[in-house]
């Protein structure tokens, strides 16, 4: 008994507790001269009374940008997913942000949410959303008009950042219709954000110019914007390496006559091609917000290719003889044998790309009794050492030990010494050409 009583009254407080649930909780209301929002939030919600009055609000802004979602701007332009993401969210923020007038009509509690119901007298709403709509108006026609008036002075930089202020002013307002003498000012500021870049041309002085490894280009390569035919002063460029590699200017402005100069100080790629590109500075784009600098990507952006032709040179060598050196008259055969096939020699150590290590020695064997007269054994040798300044790597290490050559005895030191270096270089001559050929030069 005690159990059915039990139950009894549970299920007589239950029925309580749901006749207390006011009506628009479980059914919102709808009227023709009223919005109606309503709005809840968990209890365990630290701010869930804001948090819930805010979703009545965001309730209320829904129902109006569904209705006017055919004059946004979302709705006219072709915009990718990103674009339309950014416009739909500021939608409902932004409506709820400004209303005035609506109501807090009652608020409910249950066991785990909290719940608010707000009304929004549509007459007072189009009366204060006409009033907001002319003061976007006006502020985005400012932008507009501006902007438009850099781009005729070729101020590019500056039209690009007043269209970008005007589409910022209309973009948590695309849910109204914010046409002005029929004429949709959302789009107008869209189209001129993105026409700044149309009619664009680079150019440059010359397509095809001819240079040497390790030198520089003795005249600037200059650099030109026009849009439609006019020139555009102070806009920034760089460049970019398609092929090979260069010290040179990276970046320049246009001066008052549009022209940049681009000083080519060092070319340093051993291949035969300098390809270079030339185009806008990412600094004309940094200024954007991340979402209108990706409205640009399918803009097709102007460039100007400029191909050096580099002429074959050899590479830079810096000859020395070490201390340990026997045969003296080595240097001058070598020098000409690899000066004037394989490397352009200097004098300066500073300005090398190799370093040509050389050194050698020189013994006396026995004395050779012949049938005329007799013969000194000379055992001669030679080192070879090439090597990479920069790094330090070893790219060819050509030895002879102790060649033989033998010498009669009445000669002099000084004759000795010659038929030694004669007898050595034809060796050399006959092997290290073949050898250097197979190095590989950096």
């Amino acid at each position: 008994m005690k159990k059915i009583l039990s139950l009894i009254l549970t299920w007589i407080c239950a029925m309580g507790l749901y006749a207390q649930v006011p009506d628009w909780v479980n059914r919102q209301p709808v009227s023709e001269d009223v919005y109606h929002g309503v709005g809840m939030a968990p209890l365990n919600d630290v701010n869930y009374k804001k948090k819930a009055q805010d979703n009545a609000l965001a309730d209320i802004a829904g129902q109006i940008a569904t209705k006017l979602e055919s004059n946004s701007l979302i709705q006219v332009l072709e915009v990718g997913d990103d674009v339309r993401e950014m416009f739909d969210a500021q939608i409902k923020s932004s409506m709820a942000a400004w209303f005035e007038g609506q109501k807090l009509v009652d608020t409910y509690q249950s066991e785990d949410f909290y719940y608010v119901y707000f009304t929004l007298n549509k007459a007072e709403y189009r009366k204060n959303a006409e009033k907001r709509r002319q003061e976007v108006l006006n502020t985005a026609i400012g932008f507009f008009r501006k902007a438009m008036e850099a781009q005729k002075k070729m101020d590019l930089l500056l039209a690009l950042d007043l269209f970008t202020k005007g589409l910022e002013t209309v973009e948590p307002w695309t849910f109204m219709d914010l046409t002005e003498n029929g004429v949709n000012i959302p789009v107008e500021l869209y189209n001129g954000y993105m026409n700044v870049f149309s009619g664009l041309s680079i150019v440059s002085n010359v397509s095809k110019v001819k240079g040497e490894a390790y030198k520089g280009l003795a005249e600037p390569i200059v650099i030109c914007m026009t849009r439609n035919g006019e020139i555009v002063p102070n806009v920034k460029f760089k460049v970019d390496f398609l092929n090979g590699s260069a010290d040179m200017t990276t970046t320049a402005t246009t001066d008052q006559h549009g022209l940049a100069d681009f000083y080519v100080k060092n070319i340093t790629t051993k291949d035969n091609l300098l390809e270079l590109v030339f185009r806008l500075d990412d600094s004309f784009f940094s200024g954007l917000p991340k979402t209108y600098r990706k409205m640009l990507e399918c803009k097709a952006m102007p460039s100007a290719k400029v191909i050096v032709e580099i002429a074959p040179q050899s590479a830079t060598a810096y000859l020395q003889m070490s201390e340990d050196n026997d045969i003296e008259g080595c240097e001058r055969p070598l020098r000409g044998l690899l000066g004037n096939k394989f490397f352009t020699l200097v004098k300066d150590r500073s300005q090398a790309q190799c370093i040509i290590d050389v050194s050698s020695g020189l013994e006396f064997g026995n004395v050779v009794t012949g049938g005329m007269y007799d013969l000194n054994t000379c055992l001669c040798s030679l080192q070879i050492k090439i090597y990479d300044k920069q790094t330090k790597n070893v790219m060819l290490d050509y030895t002879i030990n102790q060649h033989k050559v033998m010498i009669p005895v009445d000669k002099s030191v000084e004759q000795s010494m010659g038929m030694c270096v004669r007898e050595l270089m034809k060796r050399v001559k006959r092997e290290l050409p073949a050898k250097v050929k197979k190095m590989n030069i950096h």
